[in-house]
Parts: C-alpha cells; sequence; structure tokens
C-alpha cells in the first residue's frame, strides 16, 4: 500500500508538471494569450487566491505528520484535504490571471481527476492506520470545502510547528512541487 501511494503521489507530480508546462507553451506561445493586468479587478483577485493558497498549504504543512498522526487541528479541523484545497486556490487564481476558457478546462480537469483519485487513496490508507479515530473526524469534517464550522475553535488550537513546516517543505506551496502532498 505504502509503494502504491508513493508511486500515485510520484505520478500526480509528473502529470501536474507535464499539465502546467504544456499549459505554458500552448498559451504563451502558440496562443499568445496575455496575462491579465495585476492591478485590474481579476488581476487583484488572482494574487489574492494565489496568496490564500500558499497560505492555506504553508498552514497545513505545520500541522500535518504524514501517517504518523491523524492531523485534526488547525486547517485540518476544517477540511481534511487543506494542502489540495489550497491548491485549489492558487489554480484558481492562475486561471484569473490567464482568464481563457480553455485553459481552465484543462487545468481543472487535470485537477480534478489527480486529486480526486489521490484523496480516495488516502482515504483508503487513513482509514485502515486510524480506523475509528478517522471515522470520527470524517463525521464532523468536510472533505475538501470548510462546510461544517462546528470545528472551528480546532482551528485555532495551537500547534503548527516551524521545524514539521520546514520537514514538510512548507515553502515549496504547489500542486506539482513535492511539499507535503
Amino acid at each position: 500500500m505504502a509503494e502504491q501511494q508513493i508511486l500515485n503521489k510520484h505520478n500526480r507530480i509528473l502529470i501536474s508538471q507535464i499539465a502546467f508546462w504544456l499549459m505554458v507553451v500552448v498559451n504563451f506561445v502558440i496562443r499568445q494569450i496575455p496575462v491579465e493586468p495585476f492591478d485590474s479587478p481579476l488581476g487583484i483577485a488572482g494574487i489574492a487566491l494565489l496568496l490564500l493558497g500558499a497560505l492555506t498549504r504553508s498552514w497545513a504543512a505545520g500541522y500535518i505528520r504524514k501517517a504518523k498522526e491523524l492531523a485534526t487541528t488547525g486547517p485540518y479541523a476544517l477540511s481534511r484535504n487543506p494542502l489540495y484545497l489550497g491548491a485549489a486556490f492558487m489554480l484558481t487564481g492562475v486561471v484569473c490571471l490567464v482568464p481563457d476558457v480553455l485553459t481552465a478546462v484543462v487545468l481543472f480537469g487535470v485537477f480534478v481527476v489527480l486529486y480526486w483519485t489521490t484523496i480516495r487513496s488516502e482515504e483508503e490508507f487513513l482509514r485502515g492506520r486510524f480506523g475509528q479515530v478517522w471515522d470520527d473526524y470524517v463525521a464532523g469534517t468536510s472533505r475538501f470545502f470548510p462546510f461544517k464550522l462546528g470545528r472551528l475553535r480546532q482551528a485555532f488550537v495551537p500547534g503548527w510547528n516551524f521545524q514539521q513546516w520546514l520537514q514538510n517543505r512548507g515553502w515549496a506551496c504547489t500542486s506539482a512541487s513535492r511539499c507535503c502532498c
């Protein structure tokens, strides 16, 4: 199971990187799509979403202790997948900065397929690893977007750790990086 997760992670990273560079070549070299000006409303929204995504991923990277203990505080009190939620914010920011329908469809399509399969695989692993603790956590926490706010206080429980953030490469907060995904 662990070997399969590592293979899935590397495949996801490779596919993400290929999709990103393909988008760059197609949009900026072949189609020559301009980037939205940073001072336009869409440009400001794009920058804000990129920052929100990077902060969300960085916040999560300081809490998660992969496969050792179940993270249920900090951003994990609001979403079972804050790293991927942060990546979605960043992706949406990129789409705001490159407002092109084809780009959006391709990027979101790749994102949904890759992350949906990854989330399902990780949930299987966590259910097997943590059993009833996992099931209780699932019952009170949304999979992706923080719709269940009953655990809001736990989101602000101290526990973010700089050493953990460094170990999880919290500074490398892109969906194509190896940042604690």
